[in-house]
């Protein structure tokens, strides 16, 4: 018998704001966020921004700016690399479906995962070694300074 391979129930914590429940600010968000990501449902973690429609509302906005400006690619591969760090399965399965249907293959997504994976390890070998850094940003660029 092999134990701890069950798969885990998830019950939220708080009440979520479902598509038929949303009213108002809340069911405009909504509708933008399945267009924005061509889905034919709202993901649940904007369900539960939406118990407070300010705070969903500026969460949706900054997200939806972010991705608009640096491109939906960039965006979730920050995601993926931040979901894996964190352990946050809800996220990992989202941000790599997003990347997925941004054209990404198996294999495409197998090196993105390696190399998130060996850069991490990285880290923490220059963190354990206590290396000091060599190579510093440029503060100002020159551009900027003229």
């Amino acid at each position: 018998m092999v134990i701890g391979l069950e798969r885990i129930q998830f019950m939220t914590v708080i009440k979520l704001v479902s598509e038929k429940e949303a009213k108002g600010q809340v069911k405009e968000i909504y509708e933008d966020i399945r267009s924005f990501y061509k889905l034919d449902f709202v993901p649940k973690v904007f369900q539960a921004w939406a118990n407070n429609p300010e705070k969903l509302a500026a969460k949706w906005n900054a997200t939806k700016d972010a991705q608009q400006k640096m491109g939906k690619e960039k965006f979730h591969i920050i995601g993926l690399s931040t979901s894996l760090q964190t352990g946050c399965d809800y996220c990992i399965n989202f941000h790599t479906r997003i990347l997925q249907d941004e054209g990404y293959t198996d294999q495409e997504l197998r090196l993105l995962i390696e190399t998130i994976s060996g850069m991490v390890a990285s880290d923490l070998f220059v963190q354990g070694m206590q290396l000091e850094p060599d190579v510093k940003p440029i503060r100002v660029r020159l551009e900027e300074a003229a």
